[in-house]
């Protein structure tokens, strides 16, 4: 895959996982208890991945 279409799929995933996170916080989610484990091991870590690689993924390119 070429930066650009990796870059497009991180900026996605990115928005998801903080839409999730968002409706964890804002909704009645955060009363299951399974949820919780999710939020912190597999969404949070995604967030701060994809977030770091739209930031400065180009760096690693060139």
């Amino acid at each position: 895959m070429n930066l650009k279409t990796t870059r497009t799929i991180a900026s996605y995933l990115h928005i998801f996982v903080a839409v999730f996170q968002l409706s964890y916080i804002y909704t009645p989610l955060h009363n299951v208890p399974h949820i919780l484990s999710v939020v912190q091991w597999v969404s949070t870590p995604a967030l701060l991945i994809t977030g770091f690689w739209l930031s400065s993924g180009k760096k690693f390119y060139k």
